[in-house]
C-alpha cells in the first residue's frame, strides 16, 4: 500500500522501533537521548514551554524542567546546538502559552536557537511534533514539549505534574509518539533543516554522521529493522506546491482495511475520509471500525465548532452503518467526576497489518492547511510486524479498559471481532463508554459547514471564503441571474478588500480613530456622531471591533459602553435594510441551495441564532448584518438578537480597551496575565449562556 511520492515522501529504515505511549515515557526517552547528545538537537512543535515537567522531582522535590535541562545539556558540551521551531501563534492561544518574551529570555543562550515560525498560510499552523537528536534517533507524533501534557497510563484525576500554561491541573492526557533510529531519523533530520530553512531563511548542514550509541538501553524496541513511511501535510505557500502525502495514506488505508479499523483521534470532522469510512460501513462484508474519542471538547468555542462538525459526521457514520459494525467510545478513569479524558492520540490501525502515529488529526485541515508529519508501518505479510502492531493495539486498549492487554488479545482470537473483544473487558471502573448520539441543536443550524470552520485548503483571500460560502457541491456554483445581486457583492468584497489591501488600511486601527474622534470627547452632540460614524462604517464594510476599540480609547468606560452598543445595534438595523433592500430571492438566486438552508435556520431560531452569529467568529459583521436583511429573519428578532449577542463583547472591549492595547503593545507576564483572566470570564460567560440556550431548546423541542 506504501508508495513514495503518492502517500508517502520515504520509506527509509530504522534500526529500531519504539511505540511510545503518554508524555512520561516520552519526556523519558528524550531526556535520555538528549543527555547523549554530540552535535545537534532539533525540536519542531505547535508549542514548547520551559517550564515543562520532563520527570518527577526525587523524594518530593521539583521536576526537571525542560528549560533547566536544555541549558545545562548545552553547558555540559560546548560543540551541541540546539534549534527550537515552534508554531508563531495567535493572540487566541496567549492565555494557554508561555508569554513570548519569558520563554525567549529562559531559552537564551548562544548555542540554543529558538524562532517562531510563521511561514505558513492565512489562518494555518505548524502542527508538526519532532525531535531528533544527532540524526541517529528522532522521536515524532502527537506530542509537544509543553505544559499540560505530562501524564502517565494511569491517567490519574489529580496529577500534580500535568499543569497547563495557567497553573491548573490539566485533564488526564493520552497521546502517542514513535520513537526511530537510523535512516528514518536521518530523514527526520533532513526534514527538520528544511523547515527551519523555509521558516528562517538559515541553512544548517547536517551533524555528521554519530558513531554514538544513544538509544537508551531501558527503552525496549517494538521492532527492529522495518521501513517507517514518512507523510507530510505542507500547504501550497507562494512558489511551493502542497503536499497532501498524510490524506492519501488515510485514504489508501482505510480502503485496504479488510477486518477492523481503529481509530483515536482529538477531532473527527474529515469530510473526505468520513466519507470513505461511511463507504466502508455501508458494504455488506466491510471491516469493523472503533472510534476512541475525547468525550467533550475543550472549551465551549471548540464546542460550537469542532464539537459540532464531530456530531454530524458521527450521526453519518451511524446512518450508514447498516450491519451494526460501527462503534464510537470515550476513556473515563477513577474519580474524574464531571472531568474527562482528552484523547489527544492520532492513531490509525488497519487489521494487523498497518499502523500509523503522527500530528495529523481526522480533520480537514490536518490534511491540507496545517504542516504535518506522520509516521507509518506496514507488515507487507511479516508475522513479526503484524505481532508487534497486534501486541501495541492490544496494550492501548488495555489502558483504556483497564484490563491487561492478554485479555484483550484473549478475547480478540476466541471471538474474532474487536467489537466483541471490546464488550467483553468494558465494564469497570475504568473502561470505554459508548458516546451517545447527540441530536441536533439549534446551533447547529446556524454553524456552517466544515469548510469554513475547518477548511481542507487554506482560504487565502476574501473572494475564496466567498466562493467557499455560496459553493454547493450538488449544483456547483450557482450562475448570477441578477445583475445587481453580483455588483452587490462584488462592492461588498470591494470594500472589505479597501482595509485590509489599500493605504486606507491605517484608517482602519484604533489609535487612528480614536485621535480623529479626541476632538467629540467634550462635543454635546457626540452620542449623534458616534451614532453616524458607526452606520457610516459599517457600511463601508469598516471591522466593528475597531471601531468599538476607538470608542474605548476616546471616551471613559461607561459613556464607551453606551456609545458602541447603541452604535453597533443602529448600524446593524441600517445595513440590515441594505440586506432587506437587496432581497432574500436575489441572494438565494445567487447562493443556491447554501443560502436557503442558512436562511431557514437562523430564521427558525430567531433571537438566539442572531445571538450565536454576534458570538461566533463566524463572518465579518457587516456581512451577517446583509445576509440577515435578505433573511427570513425579522426585525425585532434580530434587533435583539444583535443587542444580546454584541453586549459580551462590547463590555471587555471598551471596560478594559486601554487595558488590552497595552497588552498587546508591550506584552508582560502581568499583562498577558491579566489577559488570561478576562479571557477566563469571559469564556465562562460563554459556557453559562451555552447551557442556558441548550435548556431551552430542550424546553422547546419537548413540548
Amino acid at each position: 500500500m506504501l508508495a513514495e511520492g503518492r502517500n508517502c515522501w520515504r520509506r527509509p529504515i530504522s534500526g529500531r522501533v519504539a511505540f511510545l505511549v503518554d508524555a512520561a515515557q516520552h519526556y523519558d526517552a528524550f531526556t535520555r537521548v538528549v543527555e547523549r547528545a554530540r552535535r545537534a538537537v532539533w525540536i519542531l512543535a505547535w508549542d514548547v514551554h520551559s517550564h515543562t515537567p520532563l520527570r518527577p522531582g526525587s523524594g518530593g522535590g521539583e521536576p526537571l524542567w525542560l528549560g533547566d535541562f536544555l541549558l545545562s545539556t548545552l553547558e555540559r558540551n560546548p560543540e551541541l546546538h540546539i534549534y527550537i521551531l515552534t508554531w508563531d501563534f495567535i493572540a487566541l492561544y496567549s492565555s494557554d502559552r508561555q508569554p513570548r518574551a519569558e520563554g525567549l529570555k529562559l531559552f537564551e543562550h548562544p548555542r540554543l536557537h529558538f524562532h517562531f515560525d510563521a511561514c505558513h498560510p492565512r489562518l494555518a499552523c505548524h502542527h508538526q511534533k519532532i525531535v531528533v537528536v544527532d540524526d541517529a534517533v528522532a522521536f515524532a507524533g502527537g506530542l509537544d514539549l509543553t505544559a499540560g501534557r505530562w501524564d502517565t497510563p494511569e491517567h490519574r484525576a489529580d496529577q500534580p505534574l500535568r499543569r497547563t500554561a495557567k497553573g491548573e491541573i490539566g485533564p488526564p492526557f493520552h497521546d502517542l509518539m514513535m520513537a526511530v533510529s537510523g535512516e528514518a531519523a536521518a530523514a527526520l533530520g533532513e526534514l527538520c533543516r528544511r523547515r527551519w530553512r523555509r521558516a528562517t531563511g538559515e541553512t544548517v548542514n547536517p551533524a555528521g554522521e554519530s558513531h554514538a550509541e544513544i538509544w537508551p538501553e531501558d527503552l525496549a524496541a517494538d521492532l527492529e529493522n522495518v521501513r517507517v513511511a514518512i507523510a507530510r501535510t505542507e500547504p501550497a505557500l507562494d512558489d511551493q506546491a502542497g503536499v497532501y502525502e498524510v490524506e492519501a495514506l488515510n485514504l489508501d488505508a482505510i480502503r485496504a482495511a479488510e477486518r477492523w479499523i481503529y481509530l483515536e483521534t482529538q477531532y473527527l470532522a474529515a469530510e473526505r475520509l468520513g466519507a470513505a469510512l461511511a463507504r466502508r460501513l455501508k458494504e455488506r462484508a466491510g471491516p469493523e471500525l472503533v472510534v476512541v474519542l475525547p468525550r467533550d471538547s475543550t472549551d465551549w468555542l471548540e464546542a460550537a465548532t469542532m464539537g459540532v462538525l464531530r456530531a454530524r459526521l458521527l450521526r453519518r457514520l451511524r446512518r450508514a452503518d447498516r450491519y451494526g459494525r460501527l462503534r464510537v467510545y470515550y476513556p473515563t478513569v477513577p474519580r474524574i467526576g464531571e472531568g474527562y479524558v482528552k484523547v489527544h492520540s492520532k492513531l490509525l490501525v488497519v487489521d494487523d497489518g498497518f499502523l500509523r502515529i503522527g500530528s495529523s488529526n481526522f480533520s480537514n485541515r490536518s490534511l491540507g492547511v496545517d504542516t504535518e508529519c506522520d509516521l507509518a508501518i506496514e507488515a507487507e505479510g511479516e508475522a513479526g510486524i503484524e505481532n508487534a502492531i497486534a501486541a501495541f493495539r492490544s496494550r492501548l486498549l488495555a489502558e483504556h479498559l483497564g484490563c491487561t492487554a492478554e485479555r484483550v488479545s484473549l478475547g480478540l482470537a476466541n471471538r474474532g471481532s474487536l467489537i466483541a473483544a471490546i464488550e467483553a473487558c468494558r465494564g469497570g471502573e475504568r473502561t470505554l463508554v459508548e458516546l451517545p448520539t447527540r441530536q441536533p441543536g439549534w446551533l447547529e443550524g446556524v454553524v456552517p459547514r466544515a469548510t469554513l470552520i475547518d477548511p481542507p485548503r487554506p482560504l487565502a483571500s476574501f473572494s475564496r471564503w466567498v466562493k467557499t460560502l455560496l459553493y454547493d457541491a450538488a449544483r456547483g456554483v450557482t450562475r448570477v441571474s441578477a445583475v445587481s445581486t453580483a455588483l452587490a457583492i462584488g462592492v461588498v468584497a470591494a470594500l472589505m478588500a479597501v482595509w485590509h489591501v489599500t493605504p486606507l488600511a491605517q484608517w482602519a486601527r484604533p489609535e487612528t480613530l480614536a485621535n480623529v474622534a479626541g476632538s467629540l470627547r467634550d462635543d454635546p452632540a457626540a452620542p449623534a456622531w458616534v451614532m453616524i460614524a458607526y452606520v457610516v462604517g459599517t457600511a463601508l464594510m469598516l471591522p466593528v471591533n475597531v471601531m468599538i476599540l476607538a470608542t474605548a480609547l476616546t471616551f471613559p468606560p461607561l459613556k464607551s459602553f453606551a456609545y458602541a452598543w447603541l452604535g453597533s445595534v443602529v448600524s446593524g438595523v441600517a445595513t440590515y435594510g441594505l440586506g432587506r433592500a437587496l432581497g432574500r430571492d436575489a441572494l438565494e438566486r445567487f447562493g443556491g441551495l447554501r443560502i436557503k438552508r442558512w436562511n431557514r435556520n437562523v430564521a427558525r431560531h430567531g433571537v438566539l441564532a442572531v445571538a450565536a452569529l454576534r458570538l461566533l467568529p463566524i463572518a465579518p459583521y457587516g456581512v451577517v448584518n446583509l445576509m440577515a436583511g435578505a433573511s427570513a429573519v425579522g426585525l425585532r428578532q434580530y434587533t435583539l438578537g444583535t443587542a444580546i449577542g454584541m453586549a459580551p463583547g462590547i463590555l471587555a472591549l471598551t471596560v478594559f480597551g486601554r487595558q488590552l492595547g497595552s497588552v498587546i503593545a508591550r506584552p508582560d507576564a502581568h499583562g498577558v496575565g491579566w489577559l488570561g483572566g478576562l479571557t477566563l470570564a469571559l469564556g465562562a460567560a460563554g459556557f453559562a449562556l451555552r447551557r442556558l440556550v441548550r435548556r431551552w431548546d430542550e424546553a422547546r423541542t419537548s413540548r
